[in-house]
């Protein structure tokens, strides 16, 4: 049986969980590739985590990435291994959503620039989203 076998719904479950883990991918390259602290939304919480060291915040990125990658193929069902997988990039999702969150509620995105509270709001609604989405997922596929 191939992998891409499976019914409708786990398939748009497995694609939904891998999403995340390309922009944590990127961002963990990107991070790791850049010769300054990117002090971007997404971003800027995820360093302090680390220290404020953009190898250390960019291999994180990576981990929670791969974990997340192979619980999707690793697996042809969902199983605690594969949550467990799963859990590192939730927790940077997480992360990334309350420095939205600060960024909307202080009126300022991450590098300091002022801007209206709606505005960086609509910028960063992605954020929020794609955490819900994968929040929910989990408790629908785990719980």
């Amino acid at each position: 049986m191939r992998y891409f076998s499976l019914d409708p719904e786990m398939k748009l479950a497995k694609w939904l969980f891998l999403g995340p883990a390309f922009i944590h991918l990127w961002w963990g390259v990107c991070v790791i590739a850049s010769e300054k602290k990117l002090c971007t939304t997404g971003l800027c919480d995820l360093y302090c985590w680390f220290g404020d060291n953009s190898i250390l915040t960019g291999i994180h990125l990576l981990l929670a990435a791969v974990m997340a990658i192979a619980s999707v193929f690793v697996h042809k069902k969902f199983t605690r291994l594969s949550l467990f997988l799963l859990l590192p990039q939730q927790i940077m999702m997480i992360g990334s959503a309350v420095t939205a969150f600060r960024c909307i509620a202080s009126s300022h995105f991450a590098d300091g620039l002022p801007y209206d509270a709606w505005f960086i709001a609509a910028d960063q609604c992605y954020i929020f989203i794609i955490g819900l989405a994968h929040t929910g997922l989990i408790f629908e596929v785990y719980v």
